[in-house]
């Protein structure tokens, strides 16, 4: 089958998926095993799973039969299964875009960078930060948008503090530091980042103090999520 043709039938059974919390996750099976796993997705392009992981649309859990992590999109081949997960919202969006322009260009084509929390907009493609009906305000890839963006991109779910110091560029480099001890230290600078994301983003946005203050909530022992 036609890649463009298959990713439409996927995506079209993803989207008559319940969801929970606005996120869905489910096993993608190769169409040799569906004969195992009747009511499952499947694809017949071995191609078609991995452009939707591109895309954005999919976000990779596990693949392969042992269900090994991995880590790394674009090592991903031939896999008799995949486990992904993915919001409702976005595989609609995929669909009309689909549906309304020549496949070939939507495989192809980059997807806008945009994220939502609430009435606040992150535009990374445009770089921009939208509360309401307030301007855009113009931002920089700051510590602060990277901690604002890592956030709006996994939410509902909680960061650990370990990406969060991964993604935000907080310094482990110190041989005190390990698993029991890094949410201290990632705490302390996730502190001072998230009044920086304040005082010089969320309220210049348009966002009230009170507001701003309660978007961010610190998960104990866990990581941190959006309120």
């Amino acid at each position: 089958m036609r890649i463009n043709d298959d990713i439409k039938r996927i995506s079209e059974f993803l989207s008559e998926i319940p969801s929970t919390n606005n996120k869905v996750t489910t096993t993608i099976y190769s169409s040799n095993f569906t004969s195992r796993h009747l009511d499952a997705p499947c694809y017949q392009n071995p191609h078609s799973v991995q452009k939707m992981i591109d895309s954005g649309v999919l976000k990779l859990i596990e693949s392969e039969e042992d269900g090994q992590p991995t880590p790394d999109a674009s090592a991903i081949h031939y896999f008799n299964h995949y486990k992904v997960s993915f919001r409702p919202l976005d595989i609609r969006n995929y669909l009309t875009k689909l549906g309304s322009e020549h496949p070939d260009e939507i495989i192809n084509t980059p997807k806008k960078e945009i994220y939502q929390w609430n009435d606040l907009v992150l535009n990374i493609s445009e770089y921009t930060l939208k509360y309401k009906n307030n301007p855009p305000f113009k931002i920089s890839p700051t510590r602060e948008i990277k901690l604002l963006r890592l956030l709006m991109a996994n939410q509902p779910d909680v960061v650990s503090y370990f990406e969060v110091a991964q993604k935000v560029g907080i310094d482990l480099d110190n041989g005190n530091i390990n698993q029991k001890t890094v949410s201290k230290w990632v705490a302390q600078d996730v502190q001072k980042i998230r009044q920086d994301l304040i005082d010089n983003f969320l309220i210049s946005a348009g966002m009230t103090d009170n507001e701003a203050k309660a978007m961010i909530v610190n998960v104990r022992n866990t990581g941190y999520k959006l309120s």
